[in-house]
């Protein structure tokens, strides 16, 4: 007998041991404090827009995906879906590091970066228009997009930490009430946990899908972490860039 459609979805979270509803309910906990303490600021309507994106894009390709298509158009919704959402993210979070750092070479690398970005996503969503091309090279592809997305993030990152304790924030101000501290901690700890996987994980889910399924439910962990992050940052009376 086939299994209904909620019983794949939660065969689905049983594989990566319920982190991606944990990953969803942290994204509408960040919306709501996103609505609750809003501010008339650039920064915070961006963040929403980014988590309003994520609530939107993720769940909707969760559900499509499990309705009876071909393997090959699971993979065609989930690149898309990945994709779309990883150019929201870059663009927010490099708008925001944009106006939180100093360094104006280190801001002149991040362009180079996100239009780099922009033409390796051009050229996927290219690729996927290639109905001969594999699911393997597609997700190759994917997995080193999602790279060097991680890495362009983890610059501003280190710059932001490096700029932070020249100007002694962590002995000055209460790390859990700097908005700036929290998303950038929130954001580094995303990237770190997530990397490993993206390095090797298309190679790991051959020779061990369990291993390959804790990373992934790893990586879904660190997203809630930063979700999370980005709702106590939201709470804060100060701006986010402080």
């Amino acid at each position: 007998m086939e299994k209904t459609f909620w019983e794949k979805i939660i065969d689905l979270w049983e594989i990566y041991f319920y982190m991606q509803p944990l990953w969803y309910f942290s994204m509408l906990i960040a919306f709501l404090f996103g609505i609750k303490y809003f501010k008339k600021d650039k920064n915070h309507s961006l963040f929403l827009i980014y988590i309003i994106s994520g609530l939107l894009i993720f769940p909707s390709a969760l559900f499509i995906n499990n309705i009876n298509i071909s393997s090959f158009e699971k993979t065609i919704i989930t690149e898309i879906s990945n994709t779309l959402f990883s150019i929201i993210e870059i663009a927010i979070f490099y708008n925001y590091f944009n106006n939180l750092l100093k360094t104006k070479s280190v801001l002149l690398v991040m362009k180079f970066c996100f239009l780099s970005f922009v033409i390796l996503s051009i050229v996927l969503f290219l690729k996927l228009e290639n109905q001969k091309l594999l699911i393997s090279d597609i997700s190759s592809f994917s997995y080193l997009l999602n790279t060097a997305e991680f890495f362009f993030l983890l610059l501003p990152c280190l710059v932001y930490f490096y700029e932070s304790l020249n100007v002694k924030i962590i002995i000055t101000k209460s790390l859990k009430e700097t908005p700036s501290f929290l998303i950038s901690t929130g954001l580094f700890f995303y990237i770190i946990v997530s990397l490993p996987l993206l390095l090797i994980g298309n190679t790991l889910k051959t020779y061990s899908s369990n291993m390959f399924h804790i990373m992934f439910a790893l990586h879904y962990l660190s997203l809630s972490i930063l979700f999370l992050s980005l709702s106590k940052a939201f709470s804060c009376k100060t701006p986010l860039t402080t």
